[in-house]
């Protein structure tokens, strides 16, 4: 077993390809801060993935060199949004001014931020450093190791499809598809996992399995508490102990991330899950009537641009961010309806709706009789528990309980998210997050405690599937958790503070206007005293004269400021207190973050990474390995000097073979369980017919075409295990079977019960 040493190599090459280009991307768009950097992930897997396609298009073999190139004409046409938004103007100003200071600051306003952005930064990197200690030692070690394969279905498709781009040189989602369907001009499958991974492993000599897992740890660890914190940021406002209780959160959750890498294995379900919380800051961003127009609309030409990222992820990202952001598009049409009709304009006001109401049954009849998601929809997973139970995992997160995999309640989370339910609905302009988390949970019981025919046309968007659902919940389920953190304590001590003074008989203290507008001001970000007055209607309060009968100091463009000294106090109060309240709710959130449902959720990914000797049981009298155990894997680890180079290996990819081309670089005819043989004859003979080759004339043709010398057997110890005529376990390759006995073979080398044979039959 060899240590996560050797994934640092693959891990920080797998970073810079999911950060960077979308860090350049952005600032030339002119983001900043937390959502700046929540945002970078999607538009760098959008820059990847066009770029791998645009690579193929011009015959140029895939790389680092058709990223950077791409990036570049990327951030080119960022330019004029960072222009339109007038961030990038702003930047230039505050360069300009003499009163930028020297030091951290004066970076800070080289950047358009200041001293309290820098306190919510620095308690967000304190949230998320702490929260991915816990969270990374929980997931590396349920990872096992760096070469460990998950043992799952989808796994010998992905790992495969990684090679499949490193050996072809060809990482575009319009052709990775002809792995299981050889002989097809286009066939689409979203790329973007699969390229980055290929960059990791193809800049570092990293295998693939090293490559795939240093990649998830990335994604789990760096790319989804980068969105999350951003989305908590952009929703919560600039609140220090929000965005680092959103840090630790992180760590608080199951279902995101190890459900997408217990189940399936579903790589690409989790890199555009973890990329979800950036985009949909954008859109959140986008719906703040505080900001001005400008900005507003450079935050929806961004979120346009991370589409393509979301997309070539996994598609079904696109409809999360649908899902999610439905209840916000349904709050700010409402707001803007009733602020028409309270201004008088009526027709507007009136149309407004209907139009919007119109596009999205259009949308949704194009969206539900689109090919794919018919396919996608017609998956007939049953339901695994009733719906009341399905319910209740949705109230206590402890989503996907069933009855050989019983996950405990997580208690402080879900009181959390209850608390954090409470508040919002006390606030108005943040009821959408509560919208949402209602959906999506709605969703995850449909599919997990209905599955019926009617309730498909709604989770058919996931293949009816909950573990692509649940984690959904998490991403609502912690901007509400975060919000209950940062926003329950204070309303506490005024509420006591109102109980204290009703009982001493003291008449209540009067609330002051601008204590008052921020009362009414949305929280989705950072919004001034006088910007808030004017928007409640509240006039801002006048500078008052000084001792010296001075009245405060004008800023630009005539604006009354307070004097320096007396700005610098209030913002070092702030800093000082929000820094104790934000270690505070870390310590909280991570305290509250043990328990039994944490242990047997990370107990399910680790038996799903071990690779076990046979025999090797679990407390059910269940072999650890459901793939591929130590024994085949120690004798694939032998193949390169048994083998020669460019020879083709058979296999029944039911049992753990399908991983050799993967693992070893030598192709094989069965790449994936559904590998389709109606294009490619040659390997339907050999699949059906190749134990006969000595006596049967058409198999070594077939042979030969396929440069095939060698075949593994690993047994019928098959995935899911038995047989049935739709998986074809066994029915579809009868051809692999016997081959001890079978004319024309020689066993070459064997592990326990794998062997692997030379086909000498048809001949050298």
């Amino acid at each position: 077993m060899t240590g996560w040493g050797s994934a640092a190599a693959p891990a920080a090459v797998a970073a810079a390809v999911l950060l960077v280009p979308g860090l350049l991307v952005g600032r030339a768009a002119g983001l900043k801060g937390l959502l700046w950097a929540a945002a970078a992930p999607a538009l760098s897997v959008g820059v990847v993935a066009l770029s791998a396609v645009a690579a193929a298009v011009a015959g140029q073999r895939w790389g680092l060199l058709p990223v950077a190139v791409g990036t570049a004409l990327a951030v080119v046409g960022a330019l004029p949004v960072g222009v339109l938004s007038g961030s990038l103007a702003g930047a230039r100003r505050a360069r300009s001014s003499g009163r930028r200071a020297p030091g951290p600051v004066g970076l800070l306003g080289a950047l358009g931020l200041g001293p309290r952005d820098l306190a919510v930064g620095l308690a967000a990197a304190g949230g998320l450093m702490a929260g991915g200690v816990l969270a990374g030692h929980r997931l590396l070690a349920a990872l096992w190791a760096p070469t460990a394969v998950s043992q799952s279905f989808d796994a010998v498709f992905h790992l495969n499809a990684v090679r499949w781009v490193l050996d072809t040189g060809d990482g575009s989602s319009l052709h990775l598809g002809r792995l299981t369907s050889p002989g097809a001009d286009t066939s689409f499958y979203p790329a973007g996992w699969h390229d980055v991974v290929s960059l990791a492993a193809g800049a570092t000599g990293a295998g693939v399995d090293v490559a795939s897992n240093a990649t998830a740890a990335v994604v789990a660890l760096v790319v989804w508490p980068l969105g999350a914190v951003g989305l908590v940021r952009v929703v919560v406002g600039r609140r220090p102990v929000a965005v680092a209780a959103a840090g630790a959160l992180t760590a608080a959750f199951t279902s995101l991330p190890v459900s997408p890498l217990e189940w399936g294995v579903l790589y690409p379900t989790l890199l555009t899950t973890s990329l979800l919380p950036g985009v949909l800051a954008l859109l959140v961003a986008a719906a703040d009537r505080v900001r001005g127009l400008r900005r507003r609309a450079g935050a929806v030409l961004v979120a346009a641009g991370a589409l393509p990222g979301l997309a070539l992820a996994q598609p079904s990202g696109g409809f999360a961010l649908a899902a999610v952001a439905l209840p916000l598009g349904v709050s700010l049409l409402v707001a803007t309806v009733r602020g028409w009709w309270r201004s008088g304009v009526r027709l507007p006001a009136v149309v407004l709706p209907v139009v919007a109401a119109l596009l999205a049954v259009t949308a949704w009849r194009y969206a539900t009789t689109m090919p794919s998601v018919l396919s996608a929809a017609s998956t007939p997973w049953a339901p695994m528990v009733s719906p009341a139970a399905a319910v209740k995992q949705a109230v206590l997160f402890e989503h996907l309980s069933r009855t050989e995999l019983v996950r405990p309640a997580l208690w402080v989370t879900a009181a959390l998210v209850l608390a954090g339910l409470l508040v919002v609905l006390g606030r108005r302009r943040l009821r959408w997050v509560a919208g949402s988390h209602l959906l999506v949970s709605t969703l995850f019981v449909l599919a997990w405690g209905v599955g019926a025919p009617w309730s498909r046309v709604y989770t058919g968007f996931w293949f009816n599937d909950a573990y692509r659902i649940a984690p959904l919940t998490v991403i609502t389920g912690l901007v509400l958790a975060s919000a209950a953190v940062a926003l329950v304590p204070p309303a506490v001590r005024r509420a006591w503070r109102q109980l204290h003074r009703s009982l001493a008989g003291q008449p209540a203290r009067p609330a002051q206007p601008v204590l008052a507008a921020h009362a009414t001001a949305p929280a989705t970000g950072p919004v001034t005293g006088r910007r808030s007055a004017l928007r409640a209607g509240v006039p801002a309060p006048r500078a008052q004269p000084d001792q010296q009968g001075r009245r405060g100091q004008r800023g630009e463009r005539g604006r009354r400021r307070a004097p320096t000294e007396v700005r610098a106090a209030s913002t070092r109060r702030w800093v000082t207190a929000s820094a104790g309240g934000a270690a505070i709710a870390v310590v909280v959130v991570l305290a509250g973050a043990r328990g039994p449902g944490y242990a047997a959720t990370y107990r399910a990914l680790w038996e799903n990474s071990v690779a076990a000797a046979p025999g090797t049981l679990d407390a059910q009298g269940h072999e650890l390995s459901d793939v591929l155990d130590s024994d085949e894997r120690a004798l694939l680890d032998r193949l390169d000097a048994e083998v020669p180079a460019g020879v083709e290996v058979a296999g029944n990819p039911w049992n753990g073979s399908g991983f050799v081309y993967a693992l070893t670089g030598h192709p094989t005819p069965f790449p994936h369980m559904v590998s389709k043989f109606e294009a490619a004859p040659d390997r339907a003979v050999v699949a059906e017919r190749l134990s006969a080759a000595a006596t049967d004339p058409t198999v070594c043709p077939a042979v030969r075409e396929l440069h095939l010398g060698y075949v593994l057997d690993f047994g019928t110890g098959y995935l899911w295990g038995g047989d049935d005529e739709k998986a074809g376990r066994d029915r579809r390759y009868p051809g692999l079977e016997g081959l001890a006995t079978a004319e024309g073979f020689r066993l070459v080398d064997s592990e326990g019960r794998a062997r692997l044979y030379e086909i000498t039959a048809c001949g050298a």
